[in-house]
């Protein structure tokens, strides 16, 4: 398990029918991450952040797994994500473990339901480097 602080930079630049605009701004960045191997053969990873401040923005993933071979994993997945009047709700399926290029993989498709459009479908790739 590991919790960390720090900050976070944010910069945005939009054009629109001709006028532009850059923000950029800090904020601070909390996240706990946890990792867990329950019983030989089960993996349980839990992470989340938040930003708090004008623009709060939360983010949080539970996932269990089961071993295939060696440190490869499959699995459901359930993450959310939310900011001022926007959420996102995903339910899917992640393989995570593959060790790759001295980095592990994370694959993981499923649906995602946003408070703008009708559900669809996702696919993520993750990557995760181990000093």
């Amino acid at each position: 398990i590991s919790f960390s602080a720090g900050p976070e930079i944010e910069a945005r630049y939009s054009e629109n029918r001709g006028e532009r605009s850059f923000e950029q701004r800090g904020m601070l960045r909390l996240q706990a991450d946890l990792w867990s191997k329950l019983a030989e053969n089960w993996l349980v990873q839990a992470n989340a952040y938040a930003i708090p401040g004008d623009r709060s923005r939360y983010w949080a993933r539970l996932a269990g797994g089961w071993r295939l071979m060696d440190e490869l994993y499959l699995g459901p997945e359930i993450e959310g994500y939310r900011e001022r009047d926007y959420h996102k709700l995903r339910l899917g399926l992640h393989l995570t473990g593959l060790q790759l290029f001295g980095l592990d993989w994370r694959l993981a498709s499923g649906v995602q339901k946003t408070r703008d459009d009708k559900a669809g479908a996702y696919v993520t790739l993750g990557l995760l480097w181990k000093r």
